[in-house]
């Protein structure tokens, strides 16, 4: 947290500003200044009344410290100064006012600021074929430590990946994401962490059924640079799990896999309500959105000791209303992931993409599947893929509207007090929504 210091050279500084006042206010004989002199009176009188305002503030704000430390610097410096001594009141309201406006006045972050502060982007859906997209420079402009991408980070072509079988089937997509020079440039100054969807797994809405899946994966290990020895790289799916740490806490960012193990979902024929796809929800038990192995994994992650959980789902998990893929077309499934959130280690915050909208939902402690904290479920998409749907769009969980522009992510956490933020930002950086996280009770 920034703080400001009273010392003894902002002191003198204040005596050089208020004689400068006192000039004005107390013109020699003969002076044209009238208009000012009339006006004095009403000055003072104004002065008055903020003094008190402003004694209260300092009080409230820093202390009866404020007070003393506005005072200890009229002592040393302004009263010094025989001249001003005739004028005692109107000096001691202006330096507390002055004083006032210095501790509003905004600070500069300083590398002290930075150094208590972690800054975590995410998103998803980036189309390769748009290079020159300015929202790789808006993301480096917010100097994260790390980016996380959440599926749909190409967009392969299904039907020649298909048709090929191979590795090369998915080349050409992700070699233009790796081409691309804000995606360079954020390759140089983040660490980056994925896990996939359905885009890049290479199957429309797809699951376990996909036959290429294997071949997919080892395409998207290569291309995010999974170390070939590590447990991830040696373990059917994608998921996997990292940490952010510094010196003054520990998030552990938990990549999960809704694609290699998924269940078939159940569709409906498209109606008024959802005229592009109506996937529909089931609770037939035998049904598994991760899988028994990653389920396991997932349990143990979330009990390993942090300071913040971010859990990372290509699709969404709090909303319900909406016709695509979700965690409620499978409700069983979802309030297993809650019973499995509820019983972390921390805190959590889920992070989402897939729908090419940017929403920030909210599970409230009053509901059913309450955590005892806002649990929030934080969509950003799309990064640069097409945009410009959702308008109307159900979600009674949803703090305000959806976002319908390209967007991505931002999470900072404050360590001086323990609080998390979570921002939607489009692509010139422009704050759109955001909420916050106590980390503590």
């Amino acid at each position: 947290m920034a703080t400001k210091n009273c010392s003894l050279a902002s002191a003198k500084f204040l005596s050089t500003c208020l004689r400068d006042c006192q000039d004005a206010l107390n013109p020699p004989p003969n002076s044209a200044q009238q208009p000012l002199q009339q006006s004095r009176v009403s000055f003072l009188s104004a002065l008055d009344s903020l003094q008190i305002t402003l004694l209260q503030h300092l009080s409230a704000t820093i202390g009866t410290a404020g007070e003393t430390i506005g005072n200890r610097a009229l002592d040393h410096t302004i009263f010094e100064d025989q001249k001003l001594m005739h004028n005692h009141s109107l000096i001691h309201k202006s330096a507390l006012i002055l004083l006032f406006l210095a501790w509003l006045s905004p600070v500069t972050a300083t590398d002290s600021d930075q150094a208590t502060t972690t800054t975590i982007a995410f998103g998803s859906c980036a189309d390769d074929e748009k290079p020159d997209h300015p929202i790789w420079d808006a993301i480096i402009e917010t100097k994260p430590e790390s980016m996380i991408f959440m599926g749909d980070n190409v967009y392969v072509d299904m039907e020649a990946a298909l048709a090929d079988g191979t590795v090369e089937g998915f080349r050409p997509d992700y070699e233009r994401l790796a081409n691309t020079p804000g995606f360079q440039r954020l390759r140089e100054v983040a660490t980056l962490h994925a896990t996939w969807d359905d885009n890049e797994y290479g199957s429309q809405d797809g699951g376990a059924e996909y036959s290429l899946k294997d071949v997919s994966q080892r395409k998207f290990f290569e291309f995010w640079n999974v170390d070939p020895e590590s447990e991830r790289y040696k373990t059917p799916g994608v998921y996997g799990s990292a940490w952010v740490e510094s010196e003054h806490g520990r998030i552990q960012i938990i990549l999960t896999d809704t694609r290699y193990f998924r269940s078939p979902v159940v569709r409906a024929e498209p109606n008024d309500e959802c005229p592009y796809v109506n996937i529909l929800p089931s609770e037939d038990p035998e049904l598994t959105m991760l899988g028994e192995a990653q389920w396991e994994w997932l349990s143990e992650r979330l009990a390993e000791p942090a300071d913040l959980h971010l859990l990372v789902s290509s699709i969404q998990v709090i909303p319900e209303e909406q016709c695509f893929e979700r965690w409620y077309e499978m409700p069983l499934e979802r309030k297993k992931l809650f019973a499995a959130i509820r019983n972390a280690s921390a805190r959590t915050i889920i992070l989402t993409g897939d729908r090419h909208i940017g929403e920030i939902s909210r599970l409230p402690t009053t509901d059913d599947e309450g955590m005892g904290y806002d649990l929030y479920d934080v969509t950003s998409s799309s990064l640069s893929a097409s945009f410009g749907f959702g308008e109307g769009e159900p979600n009674r969980y949803r703090e305000g509207d959806n976002v319908r522009v390209n967007n991505f992510g931002i999470l900072k956490v404050d360590w001086t007090n323990r609080i998390a933020t979570m921002e939607l930002r489009d692509q010139t950086g422009t704050k759109l929504r955001t909420a916050q996280l106590a980390l503590d009770d």
